[in-house]
């Protein structure tokens, strides 16, 4: 194992705290700009609710795991990572069909999506520093 690429630094520690933070207060903040008068029922409200609470609280667990090198936490990490391109589809396409019917807006935020947390798996996927930190 080669010391230098080891330990919670660089991209790792980066990962970690967009996992800690970013993603929790972003989950955070569009509870608050999507107002439950957004929606066309109460139910659809409260299930966004629920689902939005569900990732602002499975980021911050993966995040801590990450931080304190649980052996399961590279596992959890990817799991998030899928997790997250299958719901961010599904909120795309929901935003589609119940608020703006804008094609274009739905392709490029859906992309947008795919990219960043294909990278995300793909570096718990395929970094040394991963391998050698949590092996």
């Amino acid at each position: 194992m080669d010391n230098n690429v080891s330990g919670v630094k660089g991209w790792l520690l980066f990962f970690i705290i967009v996992f800690v933070l970013l993603f929790p207060f972003g989950t955070i903040g569009s509870l608050f700009t999507n107002g439950i008068f957004n929606y066309n029922s109460i139910f659809t409200y409260w299930f966004h609710l629920v689902i939005e609470i569900f990732i602002g609280l499975f980021s911050f667990v993966t995040g801590i795991l990450l931080f304190i090198k649980h052996k399961l936490a590279v596992k959890i990490a990817k799991i998030f990572s899928v997790f997250m391109i299958v719901q961010s589809i599904y909120r795309h396409l929901f935003n589609y069909f119940a608020f703006s019917n804008d094609f274009r807006n739905l392709i490029e935020s859906s992309l947008y999506s795919i990219v960043i947390f294909s990278i995300i798996y793909s570096y718990f996927q395929n970094s040394k520093r991963v391998r050698n930190t949590y092996s």
